[in-house]
């Protein structure tokens, strides 16, 4: 009788060798054997079947059951289903990370297996698309993949995880590693981190500067940078506070700021800098403005600049005169004030040198002097004055006082002497008038006059009248001066002069004088007879 094996679900050379033959029953044996060969693999997979078929039997019949099943029991595990790898990365920009399952061997039945992600670092919906599914793996297939969409943004931050697991396997063991991370590889460059304004400014007087430091995009890091205030034309601790720190920027954040005291005074300055400086920034690059300027603005009124005193003395032999210009308070800036004298009473180039030019403050300087030269003299006069006067002040107003006046002190001793020129006046009584001469000892630049009286026998002319008295006026500088007594006809008199009243003069010697009036007449002597005696 013939036998075959055919496939069944086993394929033959794969489940099992194919054999076919003849059995031989010799008289009196029932049984026969055939052998079957089967190959062992190490796929878990289904009980699979072989048929046998017996055919042309001779001197015989076939019953029962033909042809028959053979099956082939399998007696391997399931495979394992696992990450192909511990851990994967993908760029943040290249859009979508494919992940690869694989079976620890093939297997002949399907496999299914439960996949899903969640978050580690990264946050679903921001960073990545979130999925989660059923992976089927078909008989003898041991590699699937599946795809999950990567979030791109310009947010410059650290790489970030995702959490891929597996569970619920069909067919399968689950292997290790499980879950695994898949690592979000950033692409963006950390922001910039600089001044909001590459200049601020503040008035002197409002107290704190508030500075504002921006990152050119919000970030992902903790983001830090260094400060620190530094002299520009402003001088620490007397125009402000110096400071320095750390401005620490939190994820997302990307504004922060700093404050700097300004110290207020009371000096007219010069606009004043601060230099703002950020360095050593972390998670952030350094890029302009920086450094940055804070100006403090300044609020104070200019000084005033005037002369220390209304009044100033100088005695006419003392040569110098030192005159005082102040500053009401002081200044920061240069200040300078032109001067000049004028004429008061005193005369430029006779009482004093007349100067002018520009007095200069230095910065804190809050005096200055300047010398006006008096010129002396013999003179006896009035004290007199010159007027000093302040102009054209630069960084100052002009405060009072201003003008002032700088008296000159006569020094000349006593007052002059009137007196007649001399004791004695001679004329002839045939002149009509007598000249008399009063003179001062020395030049008075005060206006002197002096009365004079003659004897009531005397006719003076003077005042534009006919009188015996009158006075004599002296204007300044003038040391002489005359009146006119008109002479009586009868001769052989003495006529008594007399000074008196002086005013701006003392009386001198001689204050009485005579006029003495010569008779010229020539007289003859004739004989006189009385009764024929002579």
């Amino acid at each position: 009788m013939d036998y075959a094996t055919s496939d069944g679900s086993a394929a033959a050379w794969d489940d099992y060798t194919l054999i076919s033959g003849t059995l031989i029953f010799t008289p009196g044996v029932t049984s026969r054997t055939i052998a079957v060969p089967i190959i062992n693999d190490a796929l878990d997979e289904y009980p699979e079947t072989v048929y046998l078929t017996l055919s042309d039997p001779t001197r015989a019949s076939i019953g029962g059951a033909n042809p028959a099943t053979l099956y082939i029991i399998d007696d391997d595990d399931p495979p394992a289903v696992a990450f192909s790898h511990a851990m994967y990365s993908v760029g943040e920009s290249d859009g979508t990370a494919v992940i690869t399952l694989t079976l620890s061997a093939p297997s002949g039945k399907p496999i299914a297996v439960d996949y899903a992600t969640s978050d580690g670092t990264a946050t679903a919906g921001q960073d990545y698309t979130p999925i989660s599914g059923t992976l089927t793996f078909a008989p003898g297939i041991i590699t699937q993949t599946l795809s999950m969409s990567i979030l791109d943004d310009t947010l410059d931050e650290y790489n970030e995880t995702v959490w891929l697991t597996l569970s619920e396997a069909s067919n399968a063991t689950l292997a290790g590693p499980n879950p695994v991370p898949l690592t979000i590889v950033d692409d963006d460059d950390p922001p910039n981190v600089a001044f909001s304004h590459a200049a601020y400014s503040i008035s002197e007087g409002d107290g704190v500067a508030v500075i504002t430091v921006t990152l050119s995009a919000p970030s992902g890091k903790s983001v830090t940078v260094d400060y620190a205030t530094a002299d520009g034309t402003a001088t620490a601790w007397h125009d402000y506070t110096p400071i320095s720190g750390t401005l620490a920027f939190a994820s997302g954040v990307t504004t922060q700021t700093f404050s700097v005291s300004i110290l207020d005074d009371a000096l007219d300055e010069d606009d004043e800098i601060v230099i703002l400086t950020l360095a050593n920034a972390v998670n952030a690059t350094l890029t302009a403005p920086n450094p940055a300027t804070l100006t403090i603005v300044d609020d104070d009124d200019p000084p005033a600049a005037s002369f220390s005193q209304a009044t100033y003395s100088m005695g006419e032999g003392e040569s110098t005169a030192v005159i005082t210009i102040t500053l009401s308070a002081p200044s920061g800036k240069m200040v300078t004030v032109g001067y000049a004298t004028s004429d008061g009473t005193a005369t430029a180039g006779q009482d004093y040198t007349p100067i002018s030019g520009t007095l200069t403050f230095a910065s804190w300087v809050t005096v200055q002097t300047f010398s006006v030269t008096i010129l002396d003299d013999a003179l006896d006069e009035d004290d007199e004055t010159v007027i000093l006067t302040l102009a054209n002040a630069v960084n100052a107003t002009l405060g009072s006082p201003n003008p002032a006046i700088l008296t000159l002190v006569d020094d000349d001793a006593g007052l002059p002497s009137v007196a007649f020129s001399q004791a004695v006046y001679t004329v002839s009584m045939d002149a009509d008038a007598a000249s008399i001469t009063v003179t001062l000892n020395t030049p008075s630049d005060r206006l002197v006059t002096v009365d004079y009286i003659a004897s009531q026998e005397a006719i003076v002319v003077g005042n534009n009248q006919l009188t015996h008295s009158g006075t004599l006026t002296f204007t300044p500088g003038v040391v002489l001066q005359t009146f006119v007594v008109m002479l009586p006809q009868d001769g052989g008199k003495t006529i008594q002069l007399t000074l008196t009243n002086p005013v701006n003069a003392t009386l001198g010697t001689p204050s009485n004088a005579v006029l003495t009036i010569e008779d010229t007449r020539r007289y003859i002597f004739l004989p006189l007879v009385l009764n024929g005696y002579r």
